[in-house]
């Protein structure tokens, strides 16, 4: 029994020794991670989560044109704070982000992008390619089919369904009208995400369109910052079919979900 107590009182003194009064992680600490990918638009910031690490870190970028950062710790305590980037001109180049406790250095590939793009969103919807989850991403540009992304929005992100083009035109009464190329699923009118899928053309008259939409989708250039923050509302009815939805239409980096890496220049 003496021997089991002694061994018990061991283990215990064990224990205490252990926790201590530094709560302070060892040297080599808690292992670092981050994403390994950001995309940040020009002239704005995003923050990149810090999964794991140490809370002291320095940061280098191989371009400080393109973008700056800087950490930022935790409010709250039950994260572990975010490098938060900056875009400063549009092109890629690499941030090294290093953890000093835990010796390991991570880069991330980082790339800024054009703030000309702008987001529709489907406030109501008969239409069945352009339901009511379907947000739009529209690009303006000097081409005459500009391009148009579709997403299908479950209210946390962006999920890439399809590529398509827009174009406005005179409907010849002094109305504008719509024009939208996408592929549709010949068997129930949706958007296809098939690859060989056909690109079928749908008109739509702009009823009740905002003079903020009308700039935005008629726009073949980037607008102002003033313009182009500017929330703009339309209704549209897709001519022979009379399918109609409203939406509304915000400045592409002021919306609140984040288009998915990759499909934005």
């Amino acid at each position: 029994m003496k021997h089991l107590t002694y061994i018990w009182l061991t283990l215990l003194a064990a224990m205490l020794t252990a926790c201590g009064d530094d709560d302070e992680p060892v040297r080599g600490g808690l292992p670092f991670s981050l994403e390994l990918k950001a995309e940040v638009v020009e002239g704005y910031t995003q923050r990149q989560p810090i999964y794991t690490g140490n809370g002291d870190y320095t940061i280098s970028m191989a371009d400080p044109q393109i973008a700056s950062a800087e950490y930022v710790p935790s409010k709250s305590g039950l994260d572990f704070g975010a490098i938060v980037v900056t875009g400063r001109k549009q092109g890629s180049t690499v941030m090294t982000v290093t953890d000093t406790q835990a010796g390991k250095s991570l880069n991330v590939d980082l790339k800024v992008i054009s703030s000309n793009f702008h987001m529709v969103t489907p406030v109501t919807s008969g239409h069945k390619a352009l339901a009511h989850d379907v947000v739009w991403c529209l690009v303006p540009s000097q081409k005459a089919e500009r391009d148009v992304m579709f997403f299908r929005s479950d209210g946390v992100g962006l999920h890439f369904l399809t590529r398509g083009t827009y174009r406005t035109e005179d409907d010849g009464k002094g109305h504008t009208r719509l024009v939208m190329s996408y592929p549709m699923a010949a068997s129930d009118s949706t958007l296809s995400t098939a690859a060989d899928a056909p690109m079928t053309i749908h008109r739509f008259h702009l009823d009740a369109a905002s003079p903020t939409a009308l700039s935005i989708l008629t726009a073949t250039a980037p607008l102002s910052t003033a313009d182009a923050s500017q929330t703009g509302t339309v209704e549209l009815t897709e001519e022979v079919y009379g399918r109609k939805l409203a939406a509304n239409i915000v400045y592409g980096p002021l919306y609140q979900l984040i288009i998915p890496f990759g499909y934005l220049e």
